[in-house]
């Protein structure tokens, strides 16, 4: 028979956020037994006291050893950069802009300090460039149908050790820090070991001083 403990052990197994919040002491465990209440009680199929369901929590042991409670998240980032004096544009998307970007793209790399990131989406595709590209930019999308043009913004640039690519729920760490700060990001690019995050200029000094604790 299928009791309390089982199934909170369950439900927390499933949410790699729990998971790491309950090992931390993070969490409020008499506001959670009243989120988690109502799904033990259908599983069950019938009434649970609220205080079995937090006995059930503070007896909780964690089953997944590949989420974050085996490490401090900085262990995982290894190195903190910034990007300033950047521009932002999103264009839709045709055959002929692919071909424009990846112009512009072969020019902007050749710049070993400039700054290009490209995302292609299904419907458009935004360029972050840094403004000393901006002439090439318009030499090589210059009647390009731009739907979203910004300045004044930077970009954080955090990288990750070798051994994070398995790690669930990694992100969530820079993200929240950033929203605790209410620093809002026009857009978060990435590679299979960086991670940049592109915010206003105004907000990257504050970015920043959220954001070092990682690597500290």
């Amino acid at each position: 028979m299928i009791t309390v403990p089982q199934i909170v052990s369950e439900i927390v197994n499933d949410s790699p956020y729990l998971t790491d919040g309950l090992s931390r002491g993070l969490i409020n465990i008499s506001a959670l037994a009243r989120e988690l209440r109502p799904q033990v009680e259908t599983t069950l199929m019938k009434r649970v006291s609220q205080a079995a369901v937090v006995m059930a929590l503070k007896r909780y042991e964690p089953h997944n050893h590949t989420s974050l409670q085996q490490k401090h998240p900085r262990e995982y980032f290894s190195d903190l950069s910034i990007k300033s004096d950047l521009s932002a544009f999103t264009v839709r998307n045709t055959p002929k802009v692919s071909e424009q970007i990846a112009a512009l793209q072969e020019e902007g790399w050749r710049g070993q300090t400039a700054f290009i990131t490209t995302t292609k989406g299904v419907w458009d595709s935004t360029i972050v460039i840094s403004n000393s590209l901006l002439p090439a930019l318009r030499k090589n999308l210059g009647n390009a149908n731009y739907t979203y043009e910004y300045d004044n913004i930077a970009a954080i640039t955090l990288r990750f050790h070798d051994d994070h690519h398995e790690t669930v729920g990694l992100i969530q760490y820079p993200l929240q820090l950033l929203a605790w700060r209410g620093i809002s990001l026009y857009q978060i690019a990435t590679t299979m070991d960086e991670v940049n995050f592109i915010m206003a200029q105004t907000d990257v000094e504050r970015g920043f001083q959220a954001l070092k604790q990682l690597i500290e």
